[in-house]
């Protein structure tokens, strides 16, 4: 009816023609989903596209609220995850940052995980695009647990820790220069070879123990944020993800591995 075509400003042949378009891409987006993006995610998100596109025109700024809110509810990590659409790409079974890259654009993804020659699995997951930095430089922390058994799960969890940072400032426009992985993998075996080293300056071998972290938190008024926040945090994480490979993981007696 008139109200119908006045809720897409168009006649009844350009609702038509963008009904058509938009079964066409949920069926694109539902091919995406199977390959990298988690299905509760993106179904939530199909769903609040087509609520948004039934909407009057002049409810659709409370409308994208709403979906900006409700998105947030199926994916907490939505405002440290970003807007730039980047990805980070890594081989399932290499270590030390090798084949490691980050994208923003699907066909480059593809034509390195799916098109090209490497026999390889690939894992793919939502780059942290806002994440917290020290001297405007990423991050991560490397901390040390041991499995002296799987069933019953028991973990012990060493007290110390240390940061490992990347040589250069974080820049989100730096993904396919020579030196983008200086920028994005905080790897040791990535960093002792960067041509550039600014974090040098600060934090030599571009490393931190745990303890400077700390003193750092406390210059910044943080001091109780490593006991009250992130080691629980850190503690739950690896609970969790160690419990995911219960069942999975060959025990083998009388050994370990760093």
């Amino acid at each position: 009816d008139d109200d119908d075509d006045d809720a897409l400003g168009g006649d009844s042949e350009s609702v038509e023609r963008s009904s058509r378009a938009c079964a066409v891409l949920r069926q694109a987006l539902r091919s995406i989903v199977a390959r990298f993006v988690n299905p509760t995610l993106c179904q939530a998100g199909i769903a609040l596209k087509d609520e948004l596109l039934s909407k009057q025109h002049n409810d659709r700024p409370t409308c994208s609220s709403a979906m900006l809110e409700r998105l947030a509810e199926v994916y907490p990590q939505m405002i440290s995850g970003g807007f730039r659409n980047i990805w980070v790409v890594k081989p399932a079974a290499l270590s030390r940052g090798r084949g490691i890259f980050c994208e923003n654009r699907l066909d480059h993804i593809l034509k390195v995980t799916i098109d090209g020659s490497a026999k390889e699995k690939w894992v793919a997951q939502k780059y942290i695009e806002e994440p917290m930095l020290i001297n405007e430089t990423k991050f991560d922390i490397r901390q040390w647990v041991l499995v002296t058994s799987w069933n019953p799960l028991t973990v012990w969890f060493y007290q110390d820790s240390y940061l490992r940072f990347s040589s250069v400032p974080l820049d989100l426009d730096n993904l396919h220069t020579s030196a983008s992985r200086d920028v994005h993998l905080c790897n040791n075996s990535i960093q002792k070879s960067a041509t550039m080293r600014p974090t040098d300056e600060w934090a030599p071998d571009c490393m931190w123990s745990s303890d400077e972290f700390k003193q750092h938190l406390l210059a910044n008024g943080q001091e109780n944020v490593w006991d009250s926040k992130l080691m629980p945090a850190i503690a739950e994480a690896t609970r969790q993800t160690l419990s995911c490979a219960v069942g999975t993981v060959t025990e083998r007696k009388n050994s370990f591995e760093l």
